[in-house]
């Protein structure tokens, strides 16, 4: 039993499980991605976003030996790197895009949570520093900008609670049933997304 458990604690998405390497290429290209919203101007309207958030999914069921999209090929990390940034600060959402290129990829499911969880972790914080930091400088002294304090109490031990049990749900996969489960979830979220493309919700 204790070999199992430890067997089970080494199975457990950490630093470790993080492929620096594609880490670093995402990076590069976000940079590039949030130095183009320093150029531009446009911010797209919302069904635009959605509409094209809706098609995303569909790219995750062509064939590799059609379209094969991995993070992990060359040239790919740096891209989505790119994309994923700039859509992700520009709309606010980039989920489905950066799945897409993790969906089929040999990557264990380990290193897929923390490879993403890694990036997203800087892609947030960068989005966060982009919208905020003018918000500060131009809000008033007596201005709330900020949620109110009882839901960022109520915020924590949510997002702690989701994390324990997500790690818990994927400890108990194998590889080959996550990846049908991102693409099964990133194809319900395309339909949710074309649905309020058209305004039914």
């Amino acid at each position: 039993h204790k070999m199992s458990f430890r067997n089970r604690k080494a199975r457990q998405p950490f630093a470790t499980d993080i492929l620096w390497d594609v880490f670093w290429r995402y990076m590069l290209g976000a940079v590039g991605g949030l130095g183009l919203l320093f150029l531009v101007a446009w911010r797209p309207d919302k069904s635009d976003v959605y509409l094209i958030l809706s098609l995303i999914p569909i790219v995750i069921w062509i064939p590799r030996s059609w379209f094969h999209l991995d993070i992990r090929r060359p040239g790919q990390a740096e891209f989505t790197g790119f994309l994923v940034q700039a859509m992700n600060t520009l709309a606010g959402v980039a989920g489905p895009i950066l799945d897409v290129f993790f969906a089929n990829t040999d990557m264990t499911r380990q290193q897929v949570v923390a490879t993403k969880s890694a990036t997203q972790t800087i892609s947030h914080i960068i989005k966060i520093s982009f919208w905020s930091a003018p918000l500060i400088l131009a809000a008033d002294v007596d201005h709330q900008i900020w949620p109110p304090i009882w839901l960022l109490a109520l915020a924590i031990p949510i997002a702690m609670l989701a994390t324990y049990l997500g790690k818990n749900v994927l400890e108990r996969m194998q590889d080959s049933n996550f990846r049908i489960w991102v693409k099964s979830l990133v194809t319900v979220i395309g339909l949710i997304y074309a649905a309020r493309a058209a305004g039914w919700i």
